[in-house]
């Protein structure tokens, strides 16, 4: 089982902005804070010169940022122990992205160059687990893809769900002409999706009216959520739809049949 720390140990925990009081701070919080691991490094390789209230305004909501991933760690960790997703926790850490790349505009910098910063930050000043499914293949944050997915799944969510509205309909002529019984579902190859990467949509079956696809090497509920919602952080969504079946979002087996839901 995970190690929690008490609350003596986070409030070790700090923002720029002030101090957190012990009443905000949960008793079963994995290992995770804020540390100085010397010099930092907004100002590195790949960012433009930052003014100093710029940069005090990125930091602030980086700051905010990196919190509200301590609510996803542990919650994701707590999941396994058959604790519940909290639909609350996700739309925090997004929100506090938006707002990040809210500041990053602010100080002339596109969502990429943000992306940078706050993988800059956390390499310098996060202390703990970070969150699995978000990970690079490095182990570090995958900041680019994060922060990408959020920007653009705020500008094309309405386009998306029309999307998979049309594309449901279009499959329900063919789920009734197929003849099923309660013991063996209706099953229907489904048609490559314009929306979604094509090499996950080739692999799409839909079973009673559900989308689903088989767990095949390498998998995982980001990669999922990247290429059929093009937001990692949807990830949650998959396994609060699969919870019958999977009882980690970071652990899949080979040959599972994974429900990828709709989004509303």
């Amino acid at each position: 089982m995970q190690q929690r720390l008490t609350v003596g140990v986070m409030l070790n925990v700090f923002l720029l902005a002030g101090s957190i009081s012990a009443s905000t701070i949960p008793l079963n919080y994995v290992s995770a804070g804020f540390v100085d691991r010397g010099s930092r490094v907004a100002q590195a390789t790949e960012l433009p010169a930052i003014s100093p209230s710029a940069l005090r305004r990125l930091t602030f909501y980086s700051d905010k940022a990196m919190l509200a991933m301590f609510d996803l760690v542990n919650e994701d960790l707590v999941a396994g122990e058959g604790g519940t997703i909290s639909t609350e926790t996700t739309d925090t850490f997004r929100s506090a992205i938006e707002r990040l790349i809210g500041a990053g505009e602010k100080a002339d910098l596109d969502v990429e160059q943000v992306a940078v910063f706050f993988g800059q930050e956390v390499a310098v000043r996060f202390s703990g687990p970070i969150p699995q499914l978000l990970q690079g293949s490095s182990g570090e944050i995958d900041a680019r893809d994060l922060f990408r997915g959020i920007a653009d799944g705020k500008a094309s969510s309405g386009a998306r769900q029309a999307a998979d509205a049309a594309y449901l309909q279009a499959l329900q002529g063919e789920i009734q002409n197929l003849q099923g019984t309660p013991d063996e579902p209706a099953v229907v190859v489904a048609p490559v999706e314009d929306n979604v990467d094509p090499e996950y949509a080739a692999r799409v079956v839909i079973i009673d009216g559900k989308r689903t696809i088989t767990v095949e090497q390498g998998d995982s509920l980001a990669a999922y959520a990247t290429a059929f919602y093009e937001d990692t952080l949807l990830y949650r969504s998959i396994f609060t739809a699969n919870r019958d079946i999977l009882s980690d979002p970071n652990l899949l087996e080979l040959g599972q049949v994974v429900t990828i839901p709709y989004l509303k």
